[in-house]
């Protein structure tokens, strides 16, 4: 093989193994590029905003709300898939993270003395009521007499 054919085959090698290289190299960098896209994609952040249920009782609860109906509210905690539901009585005002609206829900009823009877509300539609420990109508009909008596 003369001199010029063996620089030829030579140059032609090492060509091939440069462009190699490169491919390699570049397949890696795409690989990881993709991979940390994914998982940012995928990771639940905890910075994510979320929207604001303020209560009457001063309890502010940070929720994704999903619905808000006639006489419920329907939300999530982040990082659950769970619903909740809490009546609109008991609720103040919503603040949506997204846009930053404000939404009033209810005022609040303050009793003071038997001159405020007219405040009262009479709730019929047993989605509204919302207690942690209900066992029977009548049961809660019974606590509640000696406060009226």
């Amino acid at each position: 093989m003369n001199f010029i054919a063996r620089t030829i085959i030579i140059n032609k090698s090492s060509f091939t193994a440069i462009i190699l290289k490169q491919l390699i190299m570049k397949k890696t960098i795409l690989f990881i590029l993709s991979a940390f896209i994914f998982c940012s994609t995928f990771a639940q952040t905890p910075g994510t905003p979320s929207d604001k249920i303020y209560k009457h009782s001063g309890e502010v609860l940070d929720v994704n709300v999903i619905k808000v109906g006639e006489t419920t509210i329907t939300y999530k905690y982040p990082g659950e898939d769970a619903e909740q539901v809490i009546g609109k009585l008991a609720v103040d005002k919503i603040v949506y993270a997204g846009s930053g609206r404000t939404e009033e829900i209810s005022d609040k009823i303050e009793i003071e003395n038997k001159d405020d009877w007219e405040k009262v509300q009479i709730i019929t539609d047993p989605a509204q009521i919302f207690l942690k420990s209900y066992s029977s109508p009548l049961n809660l009909f019974q606590n509640k007499i000696s406060i009226y008596s």
